[in-house]
């Protein structure tokens, strides 16, 4: 079984001795590392899977799927640096791979969000990860309950935050003071066909990056969240590095949110009866939506259980510690 065709797979791990680092790979071809350590020797012709065995610390696998709009965890383009510190301290060894349509993977119409599974069994076979645990934030979260649904004789646990629970799509279109969030318009906008999704997600991201030229901030930060000292708030176009990511986001990955949000307004491919592992969902407490969409996902998952934050739709460190660590069991 192979990756589908032009998806980009990133991988990091930490290591007591070597110190931490990573590998990007493109259709099986290596495409760049980061921050490698000098206590492994690896050919520079070897195979992506030879190099991902060699580096990856295999002791608590987990795979990752990244959030909607093209969040991702991988280069120059990641949002949080603290997120990178989080994953290092818990000694976790994280593969995450871009969604088709995201970042450098190509896109694939009509996916659905069970789709996601095969790739990554193929992913962690390459690894030799017989168990591993998955996670998902946002976007990342219904793929993540895929594999949690569909590989439940080889996830051990999987954590969602801020995830979607299946969105109603029937009847007239939403009015914006719909009380249950499963109601929502860019879902119904999305059953209607990409036609009618599209212009929503472009001017969408459109208002975001014109924000930016007016010298608006990379992230917004929480002032009440614990853990917010690393977040840059000085204007994000004097940064290329932000401006980078930002790009990255919301410029050249509409296609994995159209695709995404497609696919979530259709059938998922598994139901959530279906899964027998244990879940945790994840939620902030200025997140009115995702604290109503996580009951209804409990309501739903017969072995999920609520874990609140303080803060908003974005983990802040505290709360992403807190995941790994219960990831870990």
């Amino acid at each position: 079984m192979r990756v589908s065709p032009g998806t980009v797979c990133y991988s990091m791990y930490a290591n007591p001795k070597g110190g931490r680092g990573g590998y990007v790979a493109r259709d099986g071809a290596v495409i760049t590392a980061w921050e490698t350590p000098n206590v492994h020797s690896i050919s520079p012709d070897a195979l992506a899977e030879e190099i991902l065995a060699a580096y990856l610390y295999r002791g608590r696998p987990v795979a990752f799927c990244c959030a909607g709009a093209g969040l991702r965890l991988a280069d120059a383009r990641w949002k949080r640096p603290d997120t990178v510190g989080a994953i290092t301290d818990s000694g976790i060894c994280m593969l995450v791979h871009d969604r088709p349509g995201y970042g450098g993977s190509t896109r694939q119409p009509r996916r659905a969000v069970a789709d996601v599974v095969a790739d990554v069994r193929v992913l962690v076979d390459t690894q030799g990860w017989d168990r591993f645990a998955v996670a998902g934030v946002s976007g990342g979260g219904p793929h993540a309950l895929a594999c949690a649904a569909l590989l439940s004789d080889r996830v051990t646990r999987c954590a969602v935050s801020a995830c979607i629970a299946p969105p109603l799509v029937e009847g007239p279109e939403p009015s914006p003071d719909e009380e249950d969030p499963r109601r929502n318009l860019i879902s119904w906008l999305a059953a209607q066909g990409e036609h009618r999704l599209r212009p929503r997600i472009e001017e969408a991201a459109h208002q975001i990056m014109a924000s930016i030229q007016r010298g608006g901030p990379e992230v917004i930060p929480d002032p009440d969240a614990p853990g917010t000292d690393s977040v840059a708030v000085g204007p994000a176009k004097d940064s290329p590095a932000s401006m980078a990511r930002l790009t990255a986001t919301f410029v050249d990955s509409h296609e994995g949110w159209v695709d995404d949000n497609i696919a979530f307004a259709a059938d998922w491919g598994f139901t959530l009866p279906s899964i027998g592992v244990p879940v945790s969902l994840w939620y902030g407490t200025k997140d009115d939506r995702s604290r109503k969409q996580a009951a209804y996902l409990a309501a739903a998952i017969k072995t999920a259980d609520c874990h609140e934050y303080v803060g908003g739709h974005l983990q802040n460190d505290l709360a992403h510690r807190r995941m790994l660590a219960w990831l870990q069991g």
